[in-house]
């Protein structure tokens, strides 16, 4: 999602007042996102029956196939919410543009990547 879609989304939730935005204590850069009550309700109504869906979903498969879609999906080493507890890195952590491919085969396709023709 681009940060302007993003930023247009969360500007319908503010008109609808499901989110508000709150600066972030520390970083000029960051703008937390707050549910609001009314939000809560329509989550706390809407979760059950997407995780019935999910589980409904989720049961046609194998334990073992369950297993490694639940290792591939859940690699995130904590829940969102505690994204923007953190300061932002330091610009020597912050990951770097990949240099160009001089080769020009980091895409797998040999030396070129095949034209399209329209």
């Amino acid at each position: 999602m681009t940060s302007a879609s993003m930023t247009s989304l969360l500007d319908t939730l503010e008109r609808r007042n499901l989110v508000q935005r709150h600066p972030h204590p520390t970083d000029r850069r960051k703008v937390l996102i707050h549910l609001t009550g009314q939000a809560r309700e329509i989550v706390d109504q809407v979760l059950p029956a997407a995780h019935a869906v999910i589980t409904a979903a989720l049961s046609a498969l194998a334990e073992p196939d369950r297993e490694q879609l639940l290792r591939i999906t859940h690699d995130d080493p904590g829940p969102p919410t505690h994204a923007c507890d953190s300061a932002a890195p330091d610009a020597g952590t912050r990951l770097k543009p990949r240099a160009p491919d001089p080769g020009g085969t980091r895409h797998g396709w040999g030396a070129a990547p095949p034209r399209w023709r329209a």
